[in-house]
């Protein structure tokens, strides 16, 4: 299965934020294990990078992404997502890029805890915890 995880997972996971912690560590052991592909941008990098500078410095932050590089797969983003996410009608800019991006990568799921991102979306969408419920 292909899930398309979205940034605040990732996030969850490196900053060990509760009570959502232990739902994104569960779903990145299953995928280091084998039972699903995750998908990621390089936009959420970007974006995680950002934010974990602040709290853990340059080099913590990218050690940490190095890791997290090692079990998720990099779809790209091109032009064609990029206009899709200009002309749509969403609230979230980088949600509807990130979703485009999904699509492109034919991505089974994806997992957020912002669901009300995707709420336009064509592929399925379940918070963490919901998914991780049906490992």
């Amino acid at each position: 299965m292909k899930v398309f995880l979205d940034t605040n997972v990732a996030i969850d996971l490196m900053a060990r934020r509760e009570p959502f912690f232990g739902d994104a560590k569960e779903i990145f052991e299953r995928a280091a294990e084998g039972g699903i592909e995750l998908l990621m941008t390089p936009l959420s990098f970007a974006n995680i990078f950002y934010l974990m500078r602040k709290v853990a410095g340059n080099e913590k932050a990218k050690r940490d992404l190095s890791a997290l590089r090692v079990v998720v797969t990099i779809v790209p983003m091109n032009d064609r997502q990029l206009d899709h996410a200009l002309s749509s009608a969403g609230m979230d800019f980088e949600d509807d890029l990130q979703g485009a991006a999904a699509e492109g990568a034919k991505a089974d799921l994806i997992i957020t805890r912002d669901t009300a991102g995707y709420k336009r979306s064509r592929i399925p969408v379940m918070t963490p915890a919901a998914f991780v419920r049906t490992l």
